[in-house]
């Protein structure tokens, strides 16, 4: 429990940054002028999410069952998850804009294997990411916008394995703490003038996620997402 709340502070240090990057958002809307800097917006999202299987190797003694995990080349698949995020933002004149998110991702495991043999899991998975998202939109008199984005965060992980072919293991709530990074690609669709759906897709890489009792090669995601955005500029005049 000590060394999870430690993980958990040094996440909550990094979204205090998020929320005072927040914070410089709202004193631009309430000090800026709309008609040359840009105005702000908020999205908020849904996606369904895919992880590829990452290489795993545990460092702990687990059943004979679960000696799969052990070797060097196994690997840890996942079935198709679920994500929501939110991000606020402000969007410029230039077509440039920058970003905060939050967002949840889980999904459950499915096989471990070591060379096409794979042997079922039972257990789930929970990420909790923080991004300063960086991105161009590609404005024109059409109401369909393509937009590119890169972004830079950390990622707080719960995993969770209840059983591998069977056999209950002793590996329940483990926790860390890693770098991520994002890159997403998409088009906003223009449905009234303050509001727009997103449609996109957004591929996730998490830096080698380390827990107690397994390691992880870096975990990478795709994200194919549909949301809405909200231009608030005409809300807060």
């Amino acid at each position: 429990m000590k060394n999870y709340l430690k993980k958990l502070s040094g996440f909550s240090k990094v979204i205090a940054m998020g929320l005072a990057f927040s914070l410089c958002f709202v004193v631009q809307v309430q000090a800026g002028d709309y008609g040359s800097s840009g105005q702000p917006y908020f999205s908020l999202s849904t996606q369904m999410v895919s992880a590829d299987a990452p290489d795993a190797r545990t460092k702990v003694s687990f059943p004979r069952a679960a000696t799969v995990l052990t070797f060097p080349n196994a690997s840890l698949d996942s079935e198709v998850g679920w994500g929501v995020t939110g991000a606020v933002g402000w969007l410029y004149d230039s077509n440039w804009h920058y970003e905060v998110e939050l967002a949840h991702k889980a999904f459950d495991l499915a096989d471990a294997a070591v060379t096409g043999n794979p042997q079922p899991v039972v257990g789930e998975w929970n990420i909790e990411t923080f991004f300063i998202n960086g991105g161009y939109d590609f404005r024109s008199d059409s109401f369909i916008t393509p937009y590119l984005e890169l972004g830079v965060g950390a990622s707080l992980h719960e995993l969770t394995i209840n059983s591998v072919n069977s056999i209950a293991i002793a590996l329940q709530e483990q926790f860390t703490v890693t770098a991520a990074l994002q890159a997403r690609v998409g088009v906003n669709l223009e449905v009234a003038d303050d509001m727009d759906i997103v449609v996109g897709y957004r591929f996730v890489t998490l830096i080698d996620p380390d827990f107690n009792a397994i390691t992880f090669s870096p975990v990478d995601i795709h994200n194919f997402e549909l949301g809405l955005k909200f231009y608030i500029e005409d809300w807060i005049n």
